[in-house]
């Protein structure tokens, strides 16, 4: 087999997958759109939390009702930066500032 023919075989397949991939990611974004809209109907309150500022906002239908001090990360255990849900709440006494939320990242459960 040719060089040329090698190059444009190799390129042929690239272009395939290429596609294959641009229509996977469009799948993808569709559905997830598509989970977003069910979930905007169903959530009625929301928690925004501002990391530098160490605040956490309560919003509902994003408008803020109230507002909180927060403990964030610290260097080699930052704070997941993303969308969660609040899975668990809890009472830690009054030495750590009273309470905690636990939330449904992946690499904390």
């Amino acid at each position: 087999m040719s060089k040329r023919k090698v190059f444009f075989s190799v390129i042929s397949l690239l272009t395939i997958l290429t596609c294959v991939q641009i229509a996977l990611d469009y799948m993808d974004e569709r559905e997830l759109s598509r989970k977003s809209a069910k979930v905007n109907k169903e959530m009625q309150y929301c928690i925004f939390i501002e990391i530098e500022d160490k605040t956490l906002y309560l919003l509902q239908d994003g408008k803020c009702v109230k507002s909180y001090p927060v403990a964030s990360g610290m260097l080699g255990l930052p704070s997941p930066l993303g969308y969660w849900k609040v899975i668990e709440k809890g009472d830690w006494g009054e030495g750590f500032g009273g309470r905690w939320i636990g939330l449904n990242i992946p690499w904390c459960i």
